[in-house]
């Protein structure tokens, strides 16, 4: 009798410790995701006059942020880039000929629009997000400050520190390729710009590290 007691108390202790169906419930799939990456890149310039400011040079750090869209039963998911920021600072040393100058870049590469609209969208296949078109106002500012006996002419900038504000531009991103888990990624070398002012052509390589990722919307039960 004292057996079947225990037992009876046994039973009712596991089914007061039972969880309930809706604490085992799958969770609901994510609808939109926004993701954010910490960026390093590689800024290769070329096309200076004589050469004297090519290079490749390491810029960064960065960062972007992607919010992607899964369609309901749609292999094929929509991404939207919401902002994008590159610190670039640099040192351009130029012995050509008689040359002996110094460049140095302070700015910031960025694009973003106030309202939270996105400034570029694009699609995934795969591993890759490929970019359906060029980023909107893309814009350049910061400082140059040159030191050496070329300052204001080739196309250098003048003597001391100068603003620099480039004016928004169209850049358009190479496809970005992800790694298995998705948490790493990498763009190949892409066209940033072209200027005859200084003459030079300017092309820059990113990889992206996740940061930070939350759920906009869920999937409707």
């Amino acid at each position: 009798m004292r057996i079947g007691l225990i037992q009876t108390v046994i039973l009712l202790l596991l089914l007061g410790m039972t969880p309930t169906a809706t604490s085992f419930a799958a969770p609901v799939p994510c609808r939109e995701r926004e993701i954010e990456y910490v960026l390093v890149g590689r800024l290769r310039i070329a096309d200076t006059p004589f050469g004297a400011g090519d290079g490749v040079y390491e810029i960064g750090p960065g960062r972007v942020v992607l919010r992607i869209e899964q369609g309901s039963g749609e292999p094929r998911s929509r991404v939207k880039l919401i902002s994008y920021e590159m610190h670039l600072n640099f040192v351009v040393k130029s012995r050509v000929l008689f040359w002996n100058t110094k460049v140095v870049t302070s700015a910031v590469g960025h694009a973003s629009d106030p309202s939270g609209k996105p400034v570029a969208e694009g699609a995934t296949a795969g591993r890759t997000i490929t970019w359906g078109g060029e980023i909107r106002g893309y814009r350049t500012d910061g400082t140059l400050t040159c030191s050496g006996n070329v300052c204001g002419s080739f196309g250098a900038p003048p003597r001391g520190t100068t603003p620099l504000s480039a004016p928004p531009g169209a850049v358009k991103l190479a496809p970005f390729e992800f790694s298995a888990d998705g948490t790493t990624f990498a763009m190949a070398s892409t066209l940033l710009s072209r200027s005859s002012t200084p003459q030079q052509r300017t092309s820059l390589a990113l990889a992206g590290r996740k940061v930070t990722e939350s759920c906009l919307r869920t999937e409707s039960p």
